[in-house]
């Protein structure tokens, strides 16, 4: 009868772990149900037949049953109703984390063809220089001998500096 329709959640009514946790039906108003639906982190969701348990609604959520709860802090054991716009908000955090995974994964190819662009970029830029300036294009009458070709060894340089 009663299993939770959120993706992550393996509340059941048959289980006795679970006795305490409470089964809702989804509401009757689409806009709610869409909201509903939405929360439960999957695409076919019951919403005939299927419930959402009481692990995915905060304090909020519930009306107040009872003048014992605001004076004493607890609610009697019986079931707990929910307020006509109550909306699934707790122990959704794997449908969350896929979107988030999915943004990430979307920046991250953001990123890659960023840094692809910005090499090929860098890669034109140098083809360009070096095309610029061949040794060919410079004139050798400007270039002091060993010098351009690094054949003068440090001593001769010394030597060069100093006379």
């Amino acid at each position: 009868m009663s299993t939770c329709q959120v993706k992550t959640c393996k509340n059941d009514h048959r289980k006795k772990e679970f006795r305490n946790v409470h089964f809702y039906r989804f509401p009757k108003e689409k806009a709610l149900m869409l909201k509903w639906k939405e929360a439960c982190g999957k695409e076919n969701v019951d919403v005939k037949n299927g419930r959402i348990c009481s692990a995915h609604f905060d304090a909020v959520a519930y009306k107040e049953s009872s003048w014992m709860r605001p004076l004493l802090g607890y609610s009697p054991p019986q079931k707990r109703k929910l307020k006509s716009d109550a909306v699934p908000m707790l122990n959704l955090e794997s449908s969350i984390s896929e979107g988030i995974q999915v943004l990430a994964s979307s920046v991250v190819k953001c990123i890659i063809t960023i840094i692809i662009y910005d090499f090929l970029l860098l890669c034109h830029v140098i083809q360009y220089i070096n095309n610029l300036f061949t040794i060919s294009d410079l004139d050798e009458s400007a270039i002091t001998p060993g010098i351009a070709m690094n054949t003068i060894l440090p001593e001769e340089q010394i030597e060069v500096s100093t006379s």
